[in-house]
């Protein structure tokens, strides 16, 4: 964990996860209101829909299971890993605040390829 965002909150890694497959599907680069880009170890076909846990990679209390649908809109490979584009289609008021909360608190900077996994 690290500090380095404008408020001097502790930074944590975001993770998704497939709500319904429990699988893990990488790592958040990217959170903006209405879009998610991803970091993937594996493809995933453009426009599928997909329904999101995101998680901090520390576990942090009120932060983890943040819950959104989304659709898969591009995914491309670039060195050796698959990036994606996830418009979010589906979010409640409350999730809509939580993601705007690790929004903050995420570090953003692109996520080491060879450390995909969870």
């Amino acid at each position: 964990m690290s500090i380095n965002n404008h408020n001097n909150q502790a930074t944590c890694r975001v993770l998704a996860y497939d709500k319904h497959q429990q699988h893990y599907m990488g790592a958040v680069a990217d959170i903006s209101p209405n879009r998610l880009a991803l970091l993937s170890s594996t493809h995933i076909q453009p426009d599928t829909i997909l329904e999101l846990q995101l998680q901090c990679d520390d576990r942090r209390p009120g932060l983890n299971g943040v819950y959104l649908g989304t659709r898969v809109m591009w995914c491309e490979v670039q060195d050796g890993a698959y990036w994606a584009e996830l418009r979010i289609i589906s979010v409640e008021q409350k999730t809509r605040q939580r993601l705007a909360q690790l929004r903050a608190i995420s570090s953003l900077d692109a996520p080491d390829i060879t450390s995909l996994t969870a």
